[in-house]
């Protein structure tokens, strides 16, 4: 097998004794390619401190489908921006933790497959939710 950028070529040689020529024949030629960008990408579940992302592969006709997902995120809120990315996730869904409450995320998916990573999917912006009301009872004894 022959690997050409982007392409692979799968080659079968064929000798020939009488002027030691040596040929080749195109036996099967795979499109490869980077993946498709993530479609649907959606926060179905929301904490003060987690969001749980899902989506769809953007590949439906490739050779070469992602095998892992990467999802990147960052605050919009206006103070430092802080950049995130977390790798390797087998399945089009993931929950991430550890997140500040009423803060705005920017996230996006990439997919990864045996040549490379994709371009990423659109981006969502999510708004954690607040952190619970404490509230305190007082109790008068008479």
């Amino acid at each position: 097998m022959i690997r050409f950028p982007f392409n692979m070529f799968r080659f079968k040689a064929f000798f020939c004794n009488l002027f030691s020529f040596v040929f080749f024949v195109l036996v099967h030629r795979y499109d490869t390619a980077l993946p498709s960008s993530p479609v649907a990408v959606n926060a179905v579940e929301i904490t003060a401190t987690t969001v749980r992302l899902t989506w769809a592969s953007g590949d439906s006709e490739t050779d070469d489908p992602a095998v892992s997902y990467s999802v990147a995120y960052e605050t919009v809120d206006g103070g430092p921006a802080t950049g995130v990315e977390v790798t390797s996730i087998p399945a089009t869904e993931y929950r991430i933790s550890g997140l500040s409450a009423y803060t705005t995320y920017r996230f996006r998916v990439v997919a990864v497959n045996s040549v490379g990573r994709g371009l990423p999917s659109s981006p969502l912006e999510v708004t954690t939710e607040q952190l619970g009301q404490l509230t305190t009872t007082f109790f008068l004894l008479c």
